[in-house]
């Protein structure tokens, strides 16, 4: 079997306030010693870079730069080239993992990258044992978890199979993902897309390159809400629809729309997304996945 993970944790922000030493802070807790943490900071106003270089600049936990880019994912693709640089040094190249949380989100608990380095050793396992091949001979380069969402204060479980519907509308929390460095360094966000390139992203990892994601059936992370697109929401949603015609066949994206419409989305939004009806809204989606787990692993 293959070394332990080591983990990246990027953070790219700008202006965030408070929130970015928060979150910094949420990941140097984690109790799994084999990561790093990396900032960037676009070129922040606020003085909360300042504060937070005065705090750790000489830790070597962390790296953090400060610059202008060209928005968010610019910045991600930024922060990458880091971890790559990173990663060469230290020759943790092949088993690096990165995961990207927002100014404002959090690790779900301190054991979070102990019991994701596990759950991607029992993935491999069996997948290899699927396949007829040895563990070390098998890769796992794209891993995803639930979410817990403190605008709700409920555990948002993601799909186990990422089939094309999950595609069209149902994909992981992106704070929830961990993607292979490997996979990063060949594979950009493309910051023609202002506010869904992660989505484009994951989509392009799908069915471009053809990888599997695997579901780890833990929570990862604790989502803030309120993140960049949902407060630009129609133009998320232009992107999302031309994103998604890019990949599925127009009859299939017609008949998705269609059954979206049908079975009352809206409504099922804002049941999810109410206080009072969160809680119920996720206990059925749970059950619903619950057949469906041992197909993601």
């Amino acid at each position: 079997m293959k070394d332990k993970s080591f983990f990246y944790i990027i953070i790219v922000a700008r202006d965030a306030g408070d929130k970015l030493a928060g979150t910094v802070e949420a990941a140097l807790a984690q109790s799994y010693p084999q990561r790093h943490v990396i900032v960037k900071d676009g070129a922040s106003t606020d003085g909360s870079f300042g504060r937070l270089k005065e705090t750790y600049g000489s830790d070597k936990r962390l790296t953090l730069m400060s610059g202008p880019d060209e928005g968010i994912y610019d910045a991600m693709n930024i922060a990458i080239d880091a971890a790559l640089s990173h990663a060469k040094d230290l020759s943790e190249s092949e088993n690096a993992w990165c995961l990207f949380l927002n100014c404002g989100d959090l690790f779900h608990d301190r054991d979070v990258l102990k019991k994701a380095d596990a759950r991607i050793r029992q993935v491999r396992v069996r997948r290899a044992a699927r396949a007829h091949v040895a563990p070390d001979e098998y890769g796992v380069s794209l891993c995803y978890g639930d979410t817990f969402e403190r605008k709700t204060g409920q555990i948002v479980s993601a799909n186990p199979v990422i089939d094309d519907f999950a595609c069209y509308r149902n994909l992981p929390c992106h704070q929830s993902i961990l993607y292979a460095l490997s996979l990063l360094e060949k594979e950009r966000y493309n910051t023609k897309w202002r506010i869904r390139a992660d989505y484009e992203h994951f989509l392009r990892l799908r069915y471009v390159r053809h990888t599997e994601p695997a579901y780890l059936k833990m929570v990862i992370a604790d989502y803030e809400g309120g993140g960049y697109s949902e407060v630009n929401e129609d133009r998320s949603e232009k992107e999302r629809q031309a994103i998604i015609r890019m990949y599925l066949p127009r009859k299939k994206v017609f008949a998705y729309d269609m059954y979206r419409a049908l079975s009352l989305q809206p409504l099922r939004a804002y049941l999810a997304e109410n206080e009072k009806t969160a809680a119920l809204y996720q206990k059925i989606k749970r059950a619903v996945y619950k057949n469906r787990e041992d197909m993601g692993i």
